[in-house]
């Protein structure tokens, strides 16, 4: 069963669910959530944090961001976004 939540109903993001950009390409697993962020725990490279608003769905151990894998370096940020 899919969630289409968004930014607005986005509020836990469950530690150890997979990311996926649009375009199905697996980023990584969710480490870490705080309001407005969550923690990629990405392999091989030092681990980073999204926007939740940048969630376009999500489901049991999924979730789906709004944008494809090119532009994802457009979206990380070294820190959690600040309430």
């Amino acid at each position: 069963m899919m969630d289409e939540r968004g930014a607005t109903g986005f509020q836990d993001t469950p530690v150890g669910a997979e990311v996926f950009t649009s375009d199905g390409d697996r980023i990584g697993t969710v480490k870490e959530s705080q309001q407005g962020s969550f923690k990629i725990d990405a392999a091989m490279q030092p681990d980073y944090w999204l926007p939740a608003s940048t969630v376009a769905s999500t489901a049991v151990n999924r979730i789906t961001l709004s944008f494809p894998n090119d532009q994802l370096v457009n979206y990380k940020n070294d820190e959690p976004l600040v309430a």
